[in-house]
Order: structure tokens, then sequence, then C-alpha cells
């Protein structure tokens, strides 16, 4: 079954729509990315043979006894960084997260967010209602007349989880990470519980009311830009163009409808095993990747605009070897080394915050 899976992918080349539903954009190199996809097949085959090895032929993904052997370990970390079948992803996703053994322990828990009535519920329904349509506009899979539609499932994952977490409750970029889970896992159930590992356990107040978090990102991100690219950091100095400005909707929807979509499968692999510490490495790359052609630019408008191609480029569409770079003993920030940055700017970031309120 993984095995045709695989090679399936090799067969929608052709098409517009792509496996995920999403529609391949205007000026498409269909040809570079048949090439690309004619040796990156090779690697789906033979990691889908190791898998069904790891798993045992006769493994289920469908049932959930299938699963309870599989824990996080050195050889499981070693698998995911090389890629998970598509068909096997939100299984082991839900496995080495830690978000399995949090529905283990209360199993009816989404289906109470889902009927729970609270104050804000009404504003609740009204913002995630605005964002719906604006989630992957290009996916077939998210279009209201489609029988196989997304929306009203990735409504109800938005609401439970809002329930159950008012203290984030609901904001732009959340359609994004629940969009994503919910075509890989194609379950509201598991996609709530994914959500409820990344935002609460995974990533450092990137939801929060007041950003927090993501604002003492950026500032770590500026802070490895300069130690790591002096001359990229000087050069964006020089135009005075915040980071912010050209990577926001990076952290914040963690890559989705950023990169393409085979690599950010392959990131969120390791993000869900790993830690958030793969956002950053992931953002640092694309920016190191890209030096020349950043370095290469003369104003404002062409930087910004050359910014949104590196997202596509072959650099970003080689996936196999993007996480191979990723992942690399020389390009190393463990999640203590980020733990330490984000404490110092934290304090930074707060103290901006309490003086903004304070005006």
């Amino acid at each position: 079954m993984i095995n045709n899976m695989a090679a399936s992918v090799y067969t929608t080349l052709i098409s517009r729509v792509d496996e995920y539903g999403f529609q391949r954009p205007k000026g498409f190199n269909y040809i570079a990315y048949d090439k690309f996809m004619s040796e990156y097949v090779t690697v789906l085959v033979r990691r889908a043979k190791r898998w069904e090895q790891l798993l045992g032929k006769n493994s289920d993904a469908s049932k959930p006894e299938s699963w309870s052997k599989l824990k996080r370990s050195s050889k499981v970390e070693r698998f995911v960084h090389k890629g998970v079948p598509m068909s096997l992803r939100g299984s082991v996703w839900m496995a080495v997260s830690g978000a399995r053994d949090k529905r283990n322990k209360d199993p009816k828990l989404y289906d109470k967010m889902l009927t729970k009535r609270v104050k804000s519920k009404d504003v609740t329904v009204e913002q995630i209602n605005t964002d719906i349509p604006r989630t992957f506009p290009t996916n077939i899979f998210f279009r209201g007349k489609d029988p196989k539609s997304l929306e009203q499932p990735l409504f109800n994952v938005l609401l439970a989880f809002s329930n159950h977490n008012p203290r984030i409750g609901y904001c732009q970029g959340m359609n994004y990470v629940a969009g994503m889970l919910l075509l890989v896992t194609k379950d509201e159930e598991k996609s709530f519980w994914l959500m409820k590992t990344l935002l609460e356990d995974l990533l450092p107040d990137y939801y929060s009311p007041n950003l927090q978090g993501l604002l003492t990102d950026f500032k770590v991100f500026t802070h490895l830009i300069k130690e790591e690219c002096p001359k990229i950091h000087k050069h964006m100095e020089k135009h005075e163009i915040p980071w912010e400005l050209i990577c926001s909707k990076w952290f914040i929807c963690l890559f989705c409808d950023i990169l393409p979509i085979e690599t950010v499968l392959r990131i969120w692999d390791c993000l869900l095993y790993n830690g958030s510490s793969i956002i950053m490495k992931t953002a640092l790359l694309t920016v190191q990747l890209h030096q020349d052609e950043i370095l290469s630019t003369n104003d404002f408008v062409e930087i910004v605009t050359n910014f949104k191609s590196f997202t596509t480029s072959k650099k970003a569409i080689h996936c196999h070897e993007f996480i191979e770079k990723l992942l690399d003993k020389e390009f190393v920030l463990t999640e203590d080394q980020l733990k330490s940055l984000r404490q110092d700017y934290d304090k930074e970031v707060q103290k901006e915050l309490e003086e903004r309120n304070n005006r």
C-alpha cells in the first residue's frame, strides 16, 4: 500500500492539481519539477520499504493498536528525519509528538469542546468563518461546494480548540495550521490533538493575544542572522527592511502556503519530533541558501519581491536536500540554545509590550 502511494506521486505530475489538492501556480516549471520527482520518487519508495520493515508488513495505519509500540527513540527519529510516507503521516505524527498519549488520557475531550458553549462563541465563530474561505484558496479540498470539502471539519477543529484554550482562542494563522493537519490526517479529532500539541507544547506563544512568543522569535531570528549571515544583516539594515515584514507568515503559518508542499511536510515531520527549533532553522536556512540573490538586490521593492521567489526556488523544491542541510551537524541550533536566546529577548519584548500598554 505504501509503495503504491509513493509511486502515485509521480503519476500526478502532469496534472494541474497535485495529490494534496493544491493547484499548480501560473508559470509552474513542469519540466524541472518532473526531473526532480523522477529522482525523488526513488527516495519515497525506498523510505516506504524501510517504514514497512520498522512497523511490520501487517501493520494497519487505521488501527490504534498498530501504533502502540511506536515510541520515540534515536532510530525512530532517524526515520522521521528521512521522511514519513504520506499514508502513515497522521499516525506517526500522533505517536512521536505526544498527541496520541494526550488523547488516550482524555478521549472524549474533542467532542466536549466541539459542543461547549462559551460567552465569546459568537465573536469566535465570526472570526473563524471570515478566515475559512481564505485558507488555501487554491486547494480543491477547501472549496465549499466540493463534496469532499474540508471547510466544515476546519471550522470544527478551530472552534473546538478555541473553546478548549480560551487564553489563545482563535487568531489568524491558526486556520493554515489546522488546514494542513486536516490535509494530512483527514481526521478532525487527530487534527485537534496535533494542533493542541503544537500550539500548547511545541510553539512558544506564537498565537497568544499579544503574540509575545512570535515577537520574541523575530528578535531571536534577527540575532541569528546577524551572527550567521552578517553580510545579509548589513544589507537589510541598509535598506531599512525589518525581518518581520519578510518572515511574519513564515512563522505564523509554519511555512504552510510558503514553501513547496513536499518540503513543508518534511519540515513538519521534524517539527513534530524535535520541536520549534526546526522552524527557526528553516527560516535561517532559507535565507542562507539565497544569500547571493539577496545581496544582488538594490532596493526595497526588489528585495521584498525576490524573497517571494526564493521560497519556490529549486533550492526549496528539492526537499530531500533541503532537509539534509537543515539537519546537518554543522547547522546546529538545539532546543536548549533556542530556549536561552528566547529567555534573553523575551524580557525585552515584555518590556516593550508593557510600555505600549501604558501609552
